[in-house]
């Protein structure tokens, strides 16, 4: 089988994924199936690039080919209905990504009121109006970006739209397993009585409480690699991201978490005081401060675009009659348990 006519066929579905809902991966199949018999058909056994092109011509524009799968008229208001569902994942993705980084500017502005003047309904009101602004000129340049050479590639119109898939993809198993190891191994070392006593007294009464949600983070990923992705594991990861969104706002008024450091000197591992070391031979403590709320900032945008994420996915699942729990096999089709 010619790799370049493969890589032609997945291109081109590519394509037609951008403008069907989260979950079509049987469709996307069927479709491939049917391209290769076709490529096979016309090459007279064998496909090769040519062959592959003209199947996926007869197939027709990805626009329409998802609209019959997907599609349930020609226009909704202004808007060609093949155009619907990635523009509205488009828009919530650039409005969820643009509240995410409010949420994180607002809590480091607490500690940095000088520097950081910032104003939350007004910074809120212009990721919206923006937001709304650029998928309007999407819409309105979509004729002349979507000139191309080779039916296979994706038209700059199309890789826009699939920012809104991309921001809304199912977790991968990799992922799943970084969250699993990353919060064991952070909470063993959170726990362990010599890193302990680097801390600040009042960040390790924290402690329990960041322990209890890396776990539960931990948990949330042994799930997704066991059922994948389902209504009560998005709901779950939410509430992990929120609570942790919730505990960095308030960490963030503590300052810089360690009071010592190791180092090694004459042979021996020693502990020394961390302010005193910057005061003397660095920067100054205050550059400590600026790096925890960069931290603190990023922690808290990334666990609120999650938690956005995951419980607008649920509601959308729960829409569609799916129910709380259900498993996703090799791929394949959604089996409720």
């Amino acid at each position: 089988m010619n790799d370049r006519a493969m890589r032609l066929i997945d291109q081109y579905l590519e394509r037609v994924r951008t403008y069907l809902p989260m979950e079509d991966e049987e469709y996307l199949l069927e479709l491939r199936t049917h391209l290769i018999q076709e490529a096979e058909r016309i090459g007279d056994g064998e496909i090769t690039p040519g062959s592959a092109l003209m199947a996926i011509e007869r197939m027709g524009e990805p626009q329409a080919v998802a609209n019959e799968y997907a599609g349930t008229g020609k226009r909704v208001g202004p808007v060609p209905v093949e155009y619907l569902r990635p523009l509205i994942a488009l828009l919530f993705v650039l409005a969820s990504a643009g509240l995410a980084l409010v949420l994180g500017t607002l809590v480091a502005a607490q500690v940095l009121p000088d520097v950081l003047p910032v104003s939350g309904p007004l910074i809120i009101s212009w990721i919206v109006v923006l937001c709304v602004l650029a998928v309007l000129s999407i819409l309105e340049q979509r004729h002349i970006i979507e000139v191309q050479t080779n039916t296979a590639d994706r038209t700059l119109f199309e890789r826009v739209l699939a920012i809104g898939r991309e921001g809304l993809r199912r977790k991968t198993r990799t992922s799943a397993v970084m969250d699993v190891v990353g919060g064991v191994v952070i909470s063993a070392l959170l726990l362990h009585p010599r890193l302990q006593v680097m801390l600040t007294p009042v960040f390790l009464v924290f402690v329990p409480y960041l322990v209890a949600i890396l776990l539960a983070q931990a948990s949330v990923g042994l799930v997704f690699l066991w059922a994948g992705e389902n209504t009560t594991s998005l709901i779950v990861e939410g509430a992990v991201g929120i609570a942790q969104a919730l505990l960095a706002s308030v960490l963030i008024h503590i300052g810089w978490p360690t009071r010592y450091v190791y180092l090694y000197q004459n042979g021996v591992w020693t502990l020394v005081d961390l302010t005193a070391l910057l005061a003397t031979a660095g920067p100054g403590p205050d550059v400590l401060l600026w790096k925890w709320v960069f931290v603190i900032s990023v922690v808290v945008a990334a666990s609120s675009w999650r938690a956005i994420v995951d419980l607008a996915k649920a509601l959308w699942y729960l829409r569609e009659g799916r129910g709380l729990w259900w498993r996703r096999l090799n791929n394949g089709p959604n089996v409720a348990l």
